[in-house]
């Protein structure tokens, strides 16, 4: 059975549990490494230093990271395993976005048209489509909750 550490927060409404459920559906051993909890908690060094261990004791297959935002990319390049990163937020909003994609050996944006690799989060091609006339805008069942950026 393939592992996969996975980092983000595990905060009520973030997005890690979702994942860490539909990694564990699909076969999975999943790890978890909540570093905004830990960064709130511990300092920097610590906190990286617990990375470490941690990926050298349970060995995974993967370390798939979400967002990561806190964490030194100079660590991250350095762990022993298949790194992935997903980047929840926009790509320009932070100027160290470009340090922490090469950090990994695979990078995922949400965003399209701004050539970066993208996954869209939680899409069904069958029911999810984009608006694109003014007056169905205001008609739709689903609403967007989130940052607001120009770009969504």
């Amino acid at each position: 059975m393939k592992s996969v550490l996975l980092i983000g927060t595990f905060q009520e409404g973030g997005y890690s549990h979702v994942i860490d459920y539909v990694l564990r559906k699909e076969g999975y051993r999943v790890y978890r490494f909540d570093h905004i909890f830990l960064l709130s908690h511990l300092n920097n060094k610590l906190v990286h230093d617990t990375l470490i261990s941690k990926v050298k004791y349970l060995e995974p297959d993967y370390i798939l990271t979400i967002k990561g935002r806190g964490l030194d990319p100079a660590v991250i390049k350095d762990l022993p395993a298949k790194k992935i990163l997903w980047w929840f937020d926009h790509s320009e909003r932070y100027s160290d976005f470009n340090d922490y994609i090469s950090a990994y050996d695979k990078y995922y944006v949400v965003e399209e048209g701004l050539g970066h690799p993208n996954m869209i989060i939680g899409i069904d091609p069958d029911i999810h489509r984009r608006i694109e006339n003014e007056e169905e805008k205001y008609k739709c069942d689903v609403v967007f909750a989130g940052t607001a950026h120009p770009t969504r």
